[in-house]
């Protein structure tokens, strides 16, 4: 009989460093749930409705959630990041970036 055990607390983490427009850098944990769940809705919309300001509004949110998901507790609001004048590439590029390495984790098999 296998004598085997798991233990959360010594699970290996993975992390996404990212230095913001100011300079800060948080180290960005995986998402939880609801994040991804709002990630994966976020991945369907096309190009054309992302010009949206609704749309907009949307992914800023989404991108506070994901970045206020740091080691540090930093949260980071969406009118931070429309005063640092975040505009829709940046933050479409860097939530397809953080997707890219959520999904490399998720699809690694060790």
């Amino acid at each position: 009989m296998a004598n085997k055990s798991f233990d959360f607390g010594k699970l290996k983490r993975s992390f996404y460093p990212t230095k913001l427009k100011d300079g800060k850098t948080l180290v960005v944990e995986m998402p939880k749930k609801r994040t991804f769940e709002k990630m994966q809705i976020i991945n369907d919309i096309d190009t054309d409705e992302a010009k949206s300001g609704e749309v907009y509004d949307e992914m800023l949110e989404l991108l506070a959630e994901i970045l206020s998901n740091n080691r540090g507790k930093e949260v980071i609001t969406a009118e931070y990041l429309e005063q640092e004048e975040y505009d829709i590439e940046e933050i479409i590029t860097y939530i397809n970036d953080y997707a890219d390495f959520v999904n490399s984790i998720k699809n690694n098999p060790n």
